[in-house]
């Protein structure tokens, strides 16, 4: 069996962005539904980063801290604003 590896999710919408953040253990695929439904029903750009050490093997988990996902979670809101979404 092949295991795609997570990563990001961006569905490009309108100029309202919505950053969605997956849960400590999970990774982008747990948001993927609702992205989609809120892109294709609402019209909204929608993000989802993949937090470092997530989405690969158990273990990564062990070499980040709540310092590197905060870090990530302000990039994605920046990379949202830089590229002029709301």
């Amino acid at each position: 069996m092949l295991i795609r590896p997570a990563k990001e999710l961006f569905l490009n919408g309108n100029d309202t962005a919505i950053l969605l953040l997956h849960s400590y253990t999970s990774h982008t695929r747990d948001m993927k539904k609702l992205a989609e439904y809120l892109n294709e029903h609402i019209g909204c750009t929608c993000y989802v980063p993949l937090y470092k050490g997530h989405g690969v093997k158990p273990e990564a988990l062990l070499e980040t801290t709540i310092n590197d996902w905060w870090k990530d979670t302000q990039e994605a809101y920046y990379f949202l604003q830089h590229n002029g979404f709301k």
